[in-house]
């Protein structure tokens, strides 16, 4: 048998089921448990903020630096035409971070000793930029639980604490201590799963900008300096 989720009696639909419905809203529910969880939401709050807005700028970071194919393949066409400043004038439009590569290779194209130099300073500069922040998430996805067992324990220290003085006749004594070492756990792993996620994310996304720069960077040197064919004479 299949047991549907049928409110047949419209007890929630109707009458004090569903006054008392809307009484406990989600708001109110999500409230009443974060005030629940103790002193560690004060630790799990700032963690998950914290977080949260290095993720948001570096959502917008991302978006300003990614390369895109279709602008990466109008220099690569003017380069191998031979239309250095044409090249150079669309990686000028740009703001990605390989466009910051074809501006070192085409500022420098009268030596390739100094392009190579000019490139390989971009890609460190740039890449610190992008893994700037992506440490601290990771860091904050892993206090987060840190924070929430820290609640659970001093939940527990409360529990025996009112034990200790007022017995175990009475059952909200011990279910005080014990709802708040559940609750600091709960929003501690409700904080650090989002978190690692978009560490995750971030990392990614890092990596790929910097693998761009690289890829691109060693393409144009050999499209404007050609390839370096010395062989060793026997």
């Amino acid at each position: 048998p299949v047991l549907l989720p049928m409110d047949i009696t419209l007890k929630d639909a109707t009458g004090s089921g569903f006054r008392e419905r809307v009484k406990n809203s989600f708001w109110k529910d999500v409230k009443k448990e974060m005030c629940g969880a103790g002193f560690a939401m004060y630790m799990i709050g700032p963690i998950f903020i914290i977080g949260f807005l290095l993720f948001v700028q570096k959502i917008v970071y991302i978006i300003l630096r990614r390369s895109r194919e279709k602008h990466v393949f109008a220099v690569f066409q003017k380069i191998e035409t031979g239309d250095l400043q044409g090249a150079l004038n669309i990686a000028k439009q740009g703001k990605s971070a390989a466009d910051k590569v074809f501006k070192s290779v085409l500022y420098n194209e009268s030596q390739r000793a100094r392009a190579e130099e000019a490139v390989y300073e971009t890609i460190l500069h740039e890449g610190a930029i992008a893994e700037k922040g992506v440490s601290t998430v990771n860091i904050m996805a892993a206090a987060a639980p840190l924070a929430g067992l820290l609640g659970t324990v001093m939940g527990m220290v409360n529990l025996f604490a009112s034990i200790t003085d007022k017995g175990t006749g009475d059952p909200k004594v011990m279910a005080a201590g014990i709802s708040e070492a559940l609750l600091s756990t709960k929003w501690g792993l409700l904080a650090a799963i989002p978190l690692l996620l978009m560490y995750n994310w971030m990392q990614n996304n890092s990596n790929t900008i910097i693998g761009d720069m690289e890829k691109y960077s060693a393409r144009a040197l050999n499209m404007v300096f050609g390839q370096d064919n010395d062989k060793v004479e026997e």
